[in-house]
Parts: C-alpha cells; structure tokens; sequence
C-alpha cells in the first residue's frame, strides 16, 4: 500500500482536528450508522410480518371447516355448506377398496384397506369392497368426519376432584366430595362457562364482580388508599324507565321493573336485578299512574326529564320540563305534560297533583355503584355512559362466590358420514348432528348424524347408519347444489374430508376447502404448445371436461365426462365410432358443435365459436337483398317489441336522456320497412344490443369445436416472440450483424455517383421521404382538427364554466402551433426535391423500408383487429423496428472506413431505448403467448354475496383506470408546471404566491381532494362538471392530489441540473425551449420520476377521496373508459373505417367506443346486458373494505387475497417505473 505524504491532512482536513473531536465525530457517526441500520431492521421486519400475516389470512385451513356452536340463544343453528362440482373423470385418482366386519358388539368396524392401523386383527370374513379409480360423474368415495370436543362446567368452593363411576365401561355417574353449586332451577352442568358465570351472578354468588372505579393514581399504594367506585344516579339522567310486564324486559342501567304477577319490585344495578321493595320514587309513580289507566298500556313508562319534546314517546309517556343549572343541580319544574297516543299529542297536567318525588327524583332515588358480571360488560358501561378516560374497570373478588371448573376429563365426540355424488342424486340434503344416548361417555366413534335424504325436511331424524350414503347432485354450471351439515350443540364441530377427491369440494368460506385466495400458485401459469391437455387447470383432462376453460359454461367440445379414461374412444350403444360421427349424433343443428355447448367463447380467446345459433345473421334472414321487414316473421316482432318500449310513456321517464332519440329510430324501423339487413342492424344497434349480438354482431372469424381444440395455441405470435429474442441478441451483440450487412451494403453499390444528376435511387429515397413527411402531415391536420374543437366548444351556450378558461386558452393554444407546424410542414413538402448522385444502396434502404414498414404494419393491425394477438402484434413491431435500426446503423457505417468494433453499439440510434422497451415487452410476453396467467380471482371473477364465487375483476380493473386518468392528467400538467416554474417564470411575488399554494397542498389531507372533486367534478351544481360518479371524476380528483408530490420533485431534479450544462448549451446558440429540452430535462428525468413513482403508489393504494366521488362497493362489471363518447357517434366512427381497405369489414362489426378492450375479436366483450354504460366503478381499496365488513369469513380471505394483489400490483407498478427511471438516470450519466 502505496504511504501517504507527510502533509497529507486527509479528507476535508479532518486530521488536523484535536484527537478529542476526531473520536467524538467517529463515535457519533457509529452511533448514527447503528441507529440506521437498527430502522431499517425494524421496518423490514414489519414489512415480512404484515406480509406473513396476510398471505396467512389468505388461506383457508387445509380440509378442515370449523363451525362455532349456536352460544345458546345468538342463533337457532350452527350449520355449514358443502358442495362438490364432481363433473368428471380426472387421471390422478386411485382406485382403492373398503374393508368392513363386525364386532364383538355387533357393530359395523370399517376402514380403507391401506388404512388399517397396524396390530388391528382383521377377521377372516371381512368384506372387501373395490372401488375403481373410473369414477366419472358419480363418487361413493367421499367421507366426512365430524369431530368435536364437549366441556362441561361446574362451580364449587372447593377443591374440586371429580371421578367417574363406571360399571364394565359404561358410565354411571360422577362421585365427588366437594360441594357444587346448583341453580334455582336445579341446573348443576352446563355446556358454557358463560352460561354458569350468568347463573353465579343472578344469585350473587360469583367469585369475581366487576364495577367501573377512577384510574389508578400514585397515592392508591398507600395502605388504606384505593380506588373509588363511579356511582350512578338515576334521578339525574334525562329519561327513567319503569316496566310492568310479567317477564323481566331487556335491562338498562337503573330500569325500573314490576311484575305484573306477583307485584315485585326490582330494579336493574348491572349485575342482576335487585329488590325495589319500598322504593319511594317507584311508588309513587305507581300511585300516581293509577288515574291514569293508559299509563302502562304497552307495558311500560317512560318518565321524561328534558327542556325539550322527547323525539320517542309511548301511550301515558310523561314529560316534565326540566332543565340542568350544574353538576347534579336542576332547575324546578313547573311544566308537565302526558302523551296521548289516540290523539297524538301532549296533554298538560296539573303540577300540584305530582308527587314530590316525581318531581325531584334526584333527591328521592339513591345513589348506587353498577356492577357487572364481566370485563366486557363493564367497559360497554364506562363507553356507553360517555365515562371514557374517568373510569376503569376495578375487579372485586366475592369471599363466599364459587369457582368455575371442568366438570370431569374433556369428551372427544366424532362420526363420519358418506355422501356419494351422482346426477340422480338431491338438489339440497340436510344432515343433522345430535347426540346418540346408547353411545359410550368416553366416545371417539359414536354415530350421531341424522340425515334427511330428501330437498326438505320431513318428519323425525332417524339414527344414520355408517353403511348408507347420502347422494347429492354435482355442482355445475351456474348451479351449485348444497349438502346442509347443522348442530344445535354449544360445541365447535370441525369438519374434515378424509377420503375422495378433496379438490372438487366447495364450502361457504371460499373458494375450495383448504384452498388459497388467489388459487394455488402452480396454477397460475398455463403452458401452451407443450402438454397442455388441461386449459383450466382444474385436474380435469380437455377431452373429460364438461366446462375446458373454467367459466361454469358447459362445453364438451371433442369429449365427454361418460367417455373417459379412454381418451380420444367414442362410442354409442357400446359401439365405437369416429369423432365426426360421435360429433353428429350430438349436433341436431348442424353447427358442427357438440349441442350441449353453451359458452360463446369456449376457450377465453376472445373468438366467437360458432354455437347454438350463432350461425344465423341477418343477412340470411333478408335473403342478401333489401327486404320488406314486416314479412320477416322474426325481425319484425323484434321491431315492432322496440317500437313499444322504446316509446313508451314509461321508458322516457325512466331514460330521458336517450328516450327522443330512440324513439325516433325505433319509429324509422317501423315506417321506413323495406330496407336491407345492413340498415337494420345499425338501427337495432342502438336500441337493443342482444338481438345486435344475435343477428349481426357475429365477428368475422367464427370457430367450430374442433378446430377451436386443434388451433387455440396460436403458432405466428410464437414465431414473432422467438424473433423479439433473437432481434434483442443481435442488437445487444451487434458487431457481427452490422458489419456483415455493412459489407452488403457496399457489394450493392453505397458509394455516391459523380453524375450530378437524379438517378432512379433518387426518386425511391424522394418517395419514401415525400410518403413519410404526408403522413406527419396528416397527424398534425388530426392534432390542429381536435384543438380547434375545443377552441370553438368555448363557445356554445351548453359548457360549463369551469371549462371555458381551459378550452379557450389550451384549444386555442395548441390550435396555432398545431397550424404554425401544419404550414411549416407542407411548406418543407413543397419544397423538397431529389437528391442528386443518390447510391443504390441508400436508395433500396430508404424504399425498401418503407415498402416493410407498411407491409408490417398492415399484418399487425390484421393480428390485431380479426385475431386479437396484441402481444403477438408489438412483438411483431418491436422485431421490425430493430432490424430497422440495425440497416440503418450499417448504411451510416459504410460511409467510413475507420471502424472501432468496441464502439460499434453506439452507431444503433437508440440502442438503449429499444433494448429497454422490447425487455418489457418480452416479459410480458412470455406471460401471454408461451404461458397464460390463469387467476379467475383477479381476471374473470366479479363481486359476489358468496364469498367462493367472488372476485376482483371489477375492482382491478377500476383501479387500472383511476390510474391510467389520473397519470393522463397530473403527469404533463404537473411536468410542465414544474418546468414553467424553474425555467421560465420571473422570481415575482405571483410565482412565489403560486409556490406556497403547491407546497401547501402537498400536505393536505387526502379526504379533502375527495371533497374538492366531490364539488368540481361529480356535481353540476354551480360551477361543478357533473360527470357524476364516473372513473373520469375520480381520475381527475386523484390527479389534482398527485400533482403536488410530482411538482414539487420535479421542481427539485430540475435545480439539481448543473447551470454550466445550460450555460455551455447557451453558448452554442441553442434556444431556451432546445436547452430545456434537450438537456436539462433528460438529466432532470430520473428526479421527476422518482415522484411521479411516489404519487401514483399514492393513488393506488387511496380509498377515501375515492369513495366520496363515486367509488362503490357492488360494481359488478368494469367501468366504461370512455363512457362520455355518445353512443350516437359509433356508426360515423365505423363509417369513417371505411376509408381503410381490409379493416372496415372487421370494425363494421364491433362498436368501437364500448365498455370493453377495444382490440377484441368478439363483440360480446364489448355491449351486452351486463354493459357498465355510465363509467360506474370501484377500486382495490374500497373493495378491501367491503369484504372486511361482510360478516361470512370467507369473505376476510378474499380480503387478505385483495390485498396481495393491492399490494403486488404496486410492485410491479413500482418496477416498472423504476426500471424506466433507471434508464434515464444511465442516459444522463452519459
């Protein structure tokens, strides 16, 4: 190690400092590092236990349903549901046997023959019963165990040392020497611990009472020093009760009761209730109310104690006018009314003839310290009576009170029963646990199930014997057949399935019996192209499955559930046959589908298959020519039930909105009646969108079942990824590639002619540029057309204030420099001319590229439009774009022949750029293409009252577009605030003025932005937008939370741009807006990205401005991202498609501007019944909180699955913007 020099004084002259400081300033900044380092252990630490905690919670114990007893009086019965699809055949059964004989005792002894404990002696003759692992639809194999554990409870003053009394094993009794209490009603045993500690304290005998006392002070350690009791007045509370009834009423502190009986006198002190005998309040009110016959007409009176008018009042209710002057002080009352209920209204009385301790029952009703037979009950008090932070809960033991305890050793009850599932079995069966009296005390196999075979109850339960079988149907499709299991027991029975396939089975808590939230991890991921026999992965091979794609629409497509394990065998009568013959004896139609196929999109592709009717349109019905509708017996009552609704008196008050002009259309229908099937379907496409979907909306690609089996891996996206992989390789490896298509480019010709004229490579790179510069041409006409009509929308008598500002100065804005840049573009047109000694190489490039890039485009766009490959088409795009960069990098190198192979990346323009965007999309590929992300929870599921059946669809959905609003507004607004602020703004007081306001919105609470979107943009009240409760609102509400946080770091990333990085661009004659924007923002990027990730994890994860701008829990489709584009506009969208060769026949056919993906081939993704038209919405957050409010628990797992979506989707959210931040950050660092 090289020596330091003798002056060296080290870093910042830190070895010239005292020994002294040095040690100090090591020693803190040890200090310091431990102390970091110790939060950071801490928070990560949080982070893996709230995760942990979570994912827990997400699942649902393995095989096992606990159900709480009834708790004696909280409801009638404890009782769970079970159900198995059970639909078919699934190659990972076993086939297993029953072995079964009698004991000494007579009774049956069974179990699986594998599963004989060893050292059991089997007898000779024991039956063995095969049960083949072909089970198809029907299933004897599934066993449920019932098992619980029964307590019961005594209390005694004693030690307490119970003992059985057994007589040759049966149980005769208890013996004991201790004495045990018993109640009034001679009850010794009880199932609860509750329930006797209740009996105790209605007989004052409990070992330990509870009343509410002052806190806890210092001085209470001193000897003769405790805590005081809070006492409780009822003569000084607003209203006192009193009952007269036969049965004691539903207590409330200090209530007066009066059996109505016997005459007693009680009154309720918290802990039981006590003798009111000669209470001087209670009898005089009693006295009094004797002229009053009314007075306790519905058992009771109601003494009122108030300045006002009691809101709630009885027949002979009385109301004294009494007001407070202090603490325990009143004033004197003068005023007094009864209530009359046949008239309904206060009657005055006399106050000389009200007893004085009616009118002053403070002074007449003592004081009294409430006592409670529970913690729980008395801090119900202390909260109820508002003594929060006066009081707390003081234990009081009882010297003469019994202690509760176990009456004798824990018994363990169980049984089993078998249900065997099968298409002749019952809709509903009920099975009930009760137990069996003949069974042994110490039992771990009683039979005490009791079943009712039938769809209701009928009749006594009888003794259910272990040899029968209770049938129940499979669930299937949208029905879902129940087994009920019910106890009336106070015990917690555990359910568990210990035989038959586990995985078919449904219970109410979720999803599958011991299942996870989000489904299992495994079957997440969907392999295409290799062994991939099973879509759903639902253990269920395609060729056996009733439902391939897993959406309860039944589809046997080349198989049936009847026909396997014998793969691929069809047969009829026992005869094999064919799959075409097996085909037509199930196709009645002719539509070559299997007739019991009801899914339209059999396997989720997003293409129609040509089933049920499908195969009908209109244009068949009109015969392919213009027709008189009214002879067309089917289109014509379709026209004519439209004519009647749509204008009906009720449907315009209904929809006002929509009612004129439908009408209208449904009145053309019927007047205009020759017409052609066209004009039809684009009237009724507005009017009724099912009978659209039925006759004309069938897209252009239809599959049949077979070919839909054989062709659902799409081969040409595959081809397209492999080439993505290839194409990143070879740009991230780029010498070879460009130094051989270099070398080509030269052999054709790359050196310039001397000819001085325009030669035929001049004209093809003229072409390309001239085609190139009229299509920028044409986006700048389409940007200068939106812009000048918002400018104009200014305007018109029907905008709302709020946007006139707006659509005046931003319309008017981009109108003329959209203009200025249209000019100056067919200005640079008009100018250009060919250049002159172009080679052939340039020439071939620059045409041959274009010639690609339409050629490309145009298969991407078909992918797209009448495939529904989107991945399949950027991949596509992403490969010719590299390929476009490399043989242009390889034309620029053939103009030198100084090459340095080590820098030859840099030639590629935008190297980086496009190794980083086609990554992204490679991995998002290999999730689409090769595999399928199959998580029915979070992509096909919507919100549902039963927990099993609910998911994330809507809410998922929802959240992505709140985001994607939200990042469309506040991100350029907040962006070019920034910018404004830091680069252009004078140092004034307006902008230190505007400053303040940014950085002080950046504290506000989040509940606020709810109420300023709630104002500006849900309502139309003032100056409010009314878009109503719509993802438009709330991406607007949340952008103007965001924008702060995005402001106020881009501000900081642009101050953090070295000056001379300006000055030295100043120098070089650069304007400011090419300073700004060629290099202070590209240095300045990964700073402003850092708080565009903050904000919209942010937005994300809110929920409380959400939910006062729209957001609801019961959305059950996914919102309309452009709900606002009228409905009206769609045929002059299609009409304008027209223009377009090759694609106006497929856009013919879709609604564009719908509630679905707008890249689908199926035009059922995008209108039918279940059309979300208003943009109505919900978000993760809120969705999170409304299963944790739902009282089922299994709706606290898809909670806690929510969350692991909330909080994976913020990952790769976060990611993603990070992997774009770092990009950036390496562009500035070079």
């Amino acid at each position: 190690m090289r020596e330091r020099p003798s002056d060296y004084n080290g870093l910042f002259g830190t070895s010239l400092l005292p020994q002294r400081s040095l040690k100090r300033r090591y020693a803190t900044a040890k200090i310091g590092k431990s102390v970091f380092i110790s939060i950071a252990l801490v928070c990560g630490f949080a982070l893996v236990t709230l995760l942990t905690q979570i994912t827990e919670e997400a699942f649902v114990p393995e095989q096992e349903i606990e159900v709480d007893g009834i708790r004696e009086g909280s409801k009638p019965v404890a009782q769970t549901q079970l159900s198995w699809k059970a639909e078919s055949w699934n190659p990972s059964w076993e086939a297993y046997s029953i072995t079964s004989w009698l004991d000494s005792s007579g009774n049956t002894v069974e179990y699986r023959t594998d599963q004989i404990p060893s050292g059991l002696s089997v007898p000779s003759d024991a039956t063995v019963e095969l049960f083949d692992a072909d089970l198809r639809i029907d299933r004897s194999n599934v066993t449920i165990e019932a098992k619980w554990e029964e307590t019961h409870y005594v209390a005694t003053q004693d030690n307490y040392d119970p003992r059985p009394i057994l007589s040759n094993g049966a149980f005769m009794g208890i013996e004991n020497d201790s004495e045990i209490f018993t109640s009034i009603d001679g009850q010794s045993v009880w199932d609860l611990d509750t329930d006797l500690e209740r009996a105790l304290c209605d007989e004052g005998l409990a070992e330990y009472t509870y009343k509410p006392v002052e806190p806890w002070e210092v001085l209470d350690i001193l000897p003769g020093i405790s805590q005081e009791a809070k006492g409780y007045s009822t003569g000084e509370e607003e209203r006192i009760n009193i009952f007269k009834r036969p049965d004691a009423p539903t207590p409330g502190m200090g209530d007066y009761w009066v059996d109505s009986d016997d005459g007693s006198q009680w009154v309720w002190k918290g802990l039981r209730w006590d003798s009111a005998e000669g209470d001087e309040f209670l009898n005089s009110v009693l006295e009094f109310s004797n002229d009053y016959p009314h007075a306790f007409k519905d058992g009771k009176l109601w003494l009122h104690y108030t300045p006002v008018t009691p809101i709630f009042r009885g027949d002979g209710d009385i109301w004294l006018n009494r007001s407070a002057t202090g603490i325990g002080e009143f004033s004197e009352i003068t005023v007094a009314s009864i209530y009359n209920q046949t008239d309904r209204e206060w009657r005055p009385l006399d106050i000389e003839q009200i007893p004085e301790q009616i009118l002053r029952p403070q002074e007449y009703i003592g004081t009294f310290t409430p006592e409670f037979c529970t913690k729980a009950e008395t801090s119900a008090y202390i909260l109820s009576a508002g003594l929060t932070g006066e009081a707390v809960v003081g234990e009081f033991k009882n010297d003469d009170g019994y202690e509760i305890k176990p009456s004798i050793f824990t018994k363990t009850r169980s049984t089993e029963f078998r249900v065997t599932i099968s298409n002749t079995g019952h809709d509903v069966v009920y099975v009930n646990l009760v137990d069996d009296p003949e069974g042994p005390y110490f039992s771990t196999s009683s039979r005490i199930a009791a079943p009712s075979l039938s769809n209701g109850f009928l009749g006594e339960w009888d003794y259910f014997e272990r040899d029968s079988h209770i049938t129940l149907k499979p669930s299937g499709g949208v029905t879902t057949n129940w087994l009920y299991v019910n106890h009336t027991m106070n015990y917690t029975v555990t359910y568990s399935q210990i035989s038959g396939p586990a995985n078919d089975a449904l219970e109410t808590s979720y999803r599958e019996v011991g299942d996870f939230a989000l489904g299992s991890p495994a079957d997440w991921f969907q392999f295409r192209f290799i062994d991939d026999d099973d879509l759903d992965n639902d253990g269920t091979i395609d060729v056996c499955d009733l439902d391939i794609d897993g959406d309860n629409d039944d589809n046997p497509i080349i198989g049936h559930p009847k026909y396997c394990p014998d793969i691929g065998r069809y047969e009829f009568g026992g005869q094999p046959m064919s799959i075409s013959e097996w085909i037509s004896l199930n196709d009645a139609d002719g539509d070559g589908v299997h007739d019991e196929v009801k899914d339209r999109d059999i396997d989720g592709d997003g293409i129609a298959n040509l089933v049920q009717g499908q195969g009908i349109s209109a244009a068949k019905l009109f015969n392919y020519s213009e027709t008189n509708i009214s002879t067309i017996p089917v289109v014509w009552q379709i026209t004519s039930d439209l004519y009647s609704i749509k204008c009906s008196e009720s449907y315009k008050q209904n929809d006002p909105q929509y009612a004129d002009f439908d009408c209208d259309k449904a009145t053309s229908l019927v007047s205009d009646q020759i017409m052609d099937s066209e004009e039809w379907c684009d009237t009724i496409r507005y009017l009724d969108q099912l009978s659209w979907l039925q006759y004309c909306g069938a897209s252009n690609r239809l599959e049949s079942g077979l070919d839909m089996y054989e062709e659902r891996d799409p081969y040409l996206p595959m081809f397209a990824y492999l080439g993505l992989i290839g194409m990143f390789f070879v740009v991230r490896y780029p010498n070879r590639a460009l130094l051989s298509l270099r070398s080509g480019l030269i052999k054709l010709g790359s050196k310039e002619l001397d000819t001085g004229t325009k030669t035929t490579w001049s004209w093809l790179s003229f072409s390309s540029e001239l085609l190139s510069r009229l299509f920028g041409v044409l986006i700048r006409l389409l940007i200068f057309i939106g812009a000048l009509f918002i400018f104009i929308s200014t305007f018109n008598e029907n905008q709302p204030v709020l946007l006139v500002p707006f659509s005046f100065t931003i319309g008017g804005a981009v109108s003329l420099m959209s203009f200025i840049a249209l000019v100056t573009a067919i200005s640079d047109i008009i100018k250009m001319r060919p250049d002159e000694n172009v080679p052939l190489a340039d020439g071939l490039v620059d045409f041959g590229l274009l010639a690609l890039n339409v050629i490309v485009w145009y298969i991407a766009l078909s992918w797209i439009l009448i495939e529904g490959w989107i991945v399949g088409a950027v991949l596509l795009l992403m490969s010719f774009i590299g390929a476009k960069k490399l043989v242009i990098a390889a034309l620029q190198l053939t103009r030198t022949n100084k090459i340095q192979e080590d820098r030859l990346g840099l030639v590629i323009k935008g190297r980086e750029g496009w190794m980083t965007a086609a990554l992204v999309v490679m991995v998002i590929a290999l999730f689409a293409i090769p595999m399928n992300i199959h998580i029915p929870f979070v992509w096909s599921d919507y919100t549902s009252s039963e927990p099993y059946k609910a998911g994330l669809r809507a809410a998922f959905w929802g959240s992505v577009y709140v985001v994607g609003y939200t990042m469309l507004f506040a991100i350029p607004l907040s962006i070019g605030a920034a910018i404004w602020l830091e680069e252009y703004a004078p140092n004034n007081s307006f902008r230190r003025g505007i400053q303040a306001l940014i950085t002080n919105l950046a504290g506000v609470p989040a509940i606020v932005f709810g109420l300023f979107g709630l104002a500006l943009f849900l309502t139309d009240r003032g100056i409010g937008l009314g878009l109503g409760g719509t993802v438009m609102t709330a991406g607007m509400t949340m952008a103007t939370m965001a924008m702060p946080t995005i402001v106020i770091s881009s501000q900081e990333a642009l101050r953090a741009v070295p000056p001379s990085l300006r000055n030295a661009a100043f120098g070089l004659g650069c304007t400011k807006w090419q300073v700004t924007k060629d290099h202070v923002l590209p240095h300045a990027m990964p700073g402003m990205m850092t708080g565009t990730i903050l904000a919209m994890s942010r937005i994300m994860g809110e929920a409380a401005p959400l939910i006062l701008v729209g957001a609801v829990a019961s959305v059950f489709t996914e919102p309309d991202a452009f709900f606002y584009v009228s409905y009206q506009y769609t045929p002059s969208l299609d009409g304008f498609a027209s223009w377009f060769p090759g694609i106006e026949p497929h856009l013919q056919n879709i609604p564009l501007w719908a509630d679905r993906g707008p890249m689908s081939a199926d035009p059922a993704e995008y209108v039918g019944p279940d059309s979300n038209d208003r943009g109505f919405y919900t978000v993760l957050p809120v969705q999170v909180y409304r299963w944790t409010d739902m009282p089922k628990i299994g709706f606290k797992v898809a909670a806690a699955g929510a969350s692991i979506v909330l909080l994976g989707t913020l990952v790769i959210v976060n990611s993603a913007a990070i992997l774009l931040r770092a990009h950036f950050r390496r562009y500035s660092s070079t």
